[in-house]
């Protein structure tokens, strides 16, 4: 019997068997140069790494390929193992510019690789570890300073880029990454209240005034100092030089109705106007800028607020103008009545503020207290307000005067406490007692809880009340209440969420 084996070709591509021959033979050093200088000519890394690690099991001793291999990583982005390379030939040769150049660069490519893309280590340990190696070295210090400023070490990366910038004044990456410093600086301080925050803002837009950061903080800041023109001219720069970012223009809108707010507190109202009618005609339509027009009227020419005011609540669209939430009645009593409702002459129109109530309590009589002429003979002052839906204080201002009836001061803010809601919504209470706030900013609070007391207090305020009203996106919008019953034809009715009329007298049933 004949048996026919079977014959298995294996095909092996030729160079790949003149490869591993070669590597089974060994090439002398200089064959393995010329071969590694081929490879990387052509950038075959994947080969070139190949023949340099068979180059340096054969000749462990030669500084040349110890720095080929770590450059060939490097080249492939193999960060871990070049640095691993250079730090072992550091060791054997620590007196060699070039081991540490190598060393240097695998760190400073491992470093920039991190930060670039987001890579979730901290790379401020081979930052000081690059610093330490070469510490004149132009590229370490600018990679220690950026990792010192990720790390948020604002004070320290400050120090390093300053002092690249004198060290390499042709290096254009230490001035913005300085810039930058200052500015993130800035706000951090200012986040702890810290006084010298507005000295780094500065210091950011004196070193790079066509910096958008700089430009865009010093402008906030500078509207914060109230120097209207001069951010109403930063912003005005940063609009034409960054048309893309809209936060020039939305401060530049700010800065306008500041300015025409502290214009018309000094009396000067024509001059307010004149500003808000500069604002309009570069935004028109704008329903800020046109309801603050509107105001400078108030109390001047009621009939030209009241027009001027109504024509506001055509700017935004009537689907905007509702509410997200419902909410719960502030107040708790057996006669609650609306003194002033939404969108009612006399102060309650347009889209800043006519959406909301102004609460007070009665007797059988109607009266609003023992004695009207005195705050105290109000039967609201003094009342509890409570805090119409979960949420978290936003703001609170407890510190103005409470004043006697009619007898308002211009001069006084309104003591309020306002609520952010789910939706970005916010409910503001107004006219509240001074240093009867129960909540400070950023508290958490629930649906009925307690939050201060209403008194007296504000420029706009002629009897105790509590002003209530809910808004979002810096407009008011109606919302629908609940938490009461309706008083009609004598009896009471359950009402269910509904928005309260002037004239309406309800009672707390939560």
């Amino acid at each position: 019997m004949i048996i026919k084996e079977k014959i298995i070709f294996i095909t092996v591509p030729i160079a790949a068997l003149c490869l591993a021959a070669q590597l089974s033979f060994g090439l002398t050093a200089d064959e393995s140069y010329t071969r590694l200088r081929s490879l990387t000519d052509a950038k075959n890394w994947v080969e070139a790494e190949g023949v340099s690690s068979q180059a340096l099991e054969q000749f462990p001793d030669n500084i040349d390929f110890r720095c080929y291999h770590s450059w060939i990583l490097r080249s492939q982005k193999k960060f871990v193992e070049a640095i691993d390379v250079s730090r072992k030939a550091l060791a054997k040769w620590p007196d060699s510019k070039r081991v540490r150049d190598e060393l240097l660069y695998s760190l400073i490519g491992r470093i920039a690789h991190t930060v670039e893309n987001k890579v979730p280590e901290n790379p401020l340990p081979l930052a000081e570890e690059a610093i330490n190696l070469a510490p004149e070295s132009e590229g370490a210090q600018l990679w220690y300073g950026i990792c010192l400023r990720k790390g948020k070490e604002y004070e320290k990366a400050i120090a390093v880029f300053e002092k690249g910038m004198g060290l390499f004044p042709k290096n254009i990456y230490f001035k913005p990454n300085l810039v930058y410093s200052y500015v993130e600086y800035a706000g951090s301080l200012a986040e702890k209240k810290t006084v010298p925050a507005f000295d780094y803002y500065k210091k950011a837009y004196d070193l790079d005034p066509d910096n958008e950061a700089a430009l865009l903080w010093y402008g906030i800041r500078m509207r914060e100092k109230k120097e209207h023109l001069k951010a109403a001219d930063l912003f005005g720069r940063g609009m034409r030089k960054f048309p893309g970012n809209r936060y020039f223009r939305e401060n530049m809108r700010f800065s306008y109705v500041e300015m025409a707010v502290a214009l018309a507190d000094q009396g000067k109202k024509a001059e307010a106007r004149g500003v808000l009618e500069k604002a309009l005609g570069e935004f028109p339509g704008d329903p800020l800028l046109a309801a603050e027009y509107a105001f400078t009227y108030f109390r001047e020419d009621m009939k030209k607020w009241e027009e001027l005011s109504r024509a506001t609540l055509t700017l935004i669209p009537a689907s905007e103008q509702k509410a997200l939430n419902t909410y719960t009645l502030p107040l708790k009593g057996d006669r609650i009545k609306v003194h002033q409702g939404n969108n009612e002459p006399l102060t309650h129109l347009g889209i800043l503020n006519g959406y909301s109530w102004d609460l007070v309590l009665t007797d059988e009589n109607r009266r609003y207290g023992t004695n009207e002429q005195k705050k105290e003979g109000h039967y609201i002052f003094n009342q509890y307000v409570y805090a119409a839906h979960d949420g978290k204080v936003h703001m609170v201002r407890d510190d103005s005067p409470d004043t006697e009836p009619m007898k308002n001061n211009p001069a006084y803010e309104t003591n309020c406490i306002i609520i952010e809601h789910e939706g970005k919504e916010y409910s503001g209470y107004y006219h509240l007692k001074k240093g009867s706030s129960l909540v400070n900013e950023g508290d958490t609070v629930r649906r009925g809880q307690p939050i201060a007391k209403v008194g007296c207090s504000g420029r706009y305020v002629d009897f105790p009340h509590l002003h209530f009203g809910i808004s979002r996106g810096n407009f008011s919008v109606e919302a629908k209440l609940t938490g009461f019953q309706l008083q009609k034809n004598g009896t009471w009715i359950d009402a269910g969420p509904i928005v309260p009329q002037k004239g309406n007298v309800l009672k707390s049933t939560w």
